[in-house]
């Protein structure tokens, strides 16, 4: 009796496993960012709020984790780490609101001349890095390069 039961458990769950291996999760598109507003400041870290327009062509997607760099023309100017996950609407383009933390890197860099950068060139920051998502029986990377941040 107990054979048959697992021939049915293995009956069952294998096209569970041949569906979970098949899925592909289609690229996710940042389509803009906007309403950034400062939340706090620390030493050479930025607490922000985005507002980000993102277009999801997948099922509902959870954004686990992003680690993506900050670039002003070929200088990497700091880190961006996602903190808090965000749930993508199935099949839409949506804008959703999230807390980032953004790191200034090299110890010649500071607020005050980010800001400089700010206003002397808004038209070569550009953004890439990694983003983690998950759907069902899926987890998966995105490598993102050279979105504009200013357009």
């Amino acid at each position: 009796m107990r054979c048959k039961n697992r021939f049915f458990v293995i009956l069952f769950l294998l096209p569970l496993l041949v569906l979970a291996v098949s899925c592909n999760v289609s690229p996710v598109e940042l389509k803009s960012i906007s309403n950034v507003s400062v939340k706090s400041i620390s030493n050479n870290t930025v607490t922000l709020q985005i507002a980000a327009t993102i277009q999801n062509p997948n099922p509902r997607l959870k954004v686990k984790s992003s680690d993506l760099l900050l670039n002003v023309g070929q200088t990497n100017i700091g880190r961006i780490t996602q903190l808090e996950d965000i749930v993508l609407k199935g099949h839409s383009t949506e804008t959703y609101t999230t807390r980032v933390k953004f790191e200034l890197t090299g110890s010649s860099m500071n607020m005050m001349s980010l800001y400089r950068l700010i206003d002397r060139d808004k038209k070569d920051f550009k953004i890439s890095g990694k983003v983690k998502v998950t759907a069902p029986f899926v987890a998966k990377t995105i490598n993102f390069s050279d979105y504009q941040v200013f357009r």
